[in-house]
């Protein structure tokens, strides 16, 4: 079953290793739902998103930012699909 919702991107990296420090820094943090999804298209170089729970609605995702950016990350909310 896929995980649909809403989730805070914590970045877009060019590279895999990047991704995977925010995500670590996510987890430090306490965060435990941290996701790294890849991007792109066939023949065109990858990207990796870095995403942030599954929130219900925008709202409640949104709802979020003040928490973590007073654990030094910043986000913003995107589709979780």
């Amino acid at each position: 079953q896929a995980l649909e919702g809403w989730a805070l991107q914590l970045g877009a990296f060019g590279t895999l290793p990047g991704a995977q420090a925010r995500a670590a820094q996510a987890r430090a943090a306490g965060y435990r739902r941290v996701f790294i999804r890849a991007e792109g298209r066939r023949g065109a170089r990858a990207g990796y998103k870095v995403l942030l729970g599954i929130y219900p609605s925008a709202e409640v995702a949104r709802g979020n930012l003040p928490e973590i950016r007073g654990k030094g990350l910043e986000g913003f909310v995107v589709p979780h699909r």
